[in-house]
């Protein structure tokens, strides 16, 4: 029962330097999450956005992060806390990769509405899926998702 709270309070941060005009490092993107970046180009299409492990403060299991010089963004990047990472599921993992992609490559906000079983309608929710919501919706919704994910906001 501790690690279902433990997961259902893992959230997403955002994190958008405006006026960025110094150097970047311009990372790679860690071979861990090279699966979860095929399935979702297998829906979204290419995305070059580099994921890394890099740790993350608090609750925060991860971010997408982008660097702007007025309105155009220069440059993006995925940073995932591996301690957390390590402790989720397969779906857990993939939930939080195409979440994090969702902001980075698809420009979504969160959505944290929900079904009237009370399963997110969105992977897009501001909490990551915990196991009972994993188990009881994820297979559930997945078509669902995907499409949602898709929409234009």
């Amino acid at each position: 029962m501790k690690i279902l709270a433990l997961l259902f309070l893992v959230s997403c941060g955002t994190n958008h330097v405006l006026n960025f005009e110094g150097d970047y490092t311009r990372h790679k993107t860690d071979v861990e999450f090279e699966p979860y970046i095929s399935q979702f180009q297998s829906f979204f299409g290419y995305t070059n956005t580099p994921i890394i492990f890099k740790e993350r403060e608090g609750n925060i299991a991860g971010t997408c992060t982008k660097w702007s010089l007025g309105k155009r963004v220069q440059y993006k990047e995925i940073q995932i806390d591996l301690t957390k990472w390590l402790r989720f599921s397969e779906k857990q993992r993939e939930t939080l990769i195409f979440h994090e992609l969702g902001h980075c490559h698809l420009n979504r906000d969160h959505n944290n509405t929900v079904f009237n079983d009370d399963c997110p309608r969105s992977i897009m929710r501001y909490q990551m899926m915990n196991s009972y919501e994993i188990e009881n919706c994820y297979d559930v919704y997945f078509d669902h998702y995907i499409t949602e994910l898709g929409r234009n906001g």
